[in-house]
């Protein structure tokens, strides 16, 4: 709670530094800088989308589900995947696609019952 915290009020007073301790030194953090030579509020959008982002998927991780795909206009997996990391992300996403698919099948069979 206390990181949000933090990443926000700089996030208000200097998006490109919460970009930067988010994803480091990235293609986010250029966008970001480029963003806020341009306008400083397209900036703020930016950062606010990405942390929003980060921590919603944090909390995923954290309850043991699947982050999600990746996200428009973000390019850092670390974001994506809530800090998980590639193996972990990979063993979520097949254990949801083998969920889909039991799912498939009892449905495939309920129908074929009636």
């Amino acid at each position: 709670m206390l990181t949000r915290l933090v990443l926000l009020l700089i996030n208000i007073f200097f998006p490109p530094l919460t970009i930067l301790l988010l994803t480091g030194p990235h293609i986010d953090t250029l966008i970001s800088c480029a963003l806020f030579l341009c306008g400083v509020i397209p900036s703020h959008i930016h950062g606010f989308y990405l942390s929003c982002t980060y921590f919603h998927r944090r909390k995923k991780a954290r309850k043991g589900r699947y982050p999600g795909p990746p996200c428009k206009f973000i390019y850092d997996r670390r974001v994506w995947w809530g800090g998980l990391c590639r193996a972990e992300v990979e063993r979520r996403a097949r254990a949801v696609a083998e969920a889909r698919m039991k799912r498939g099948e009892k449905a495939a069979m309920s129908m074929s019952r009636g």
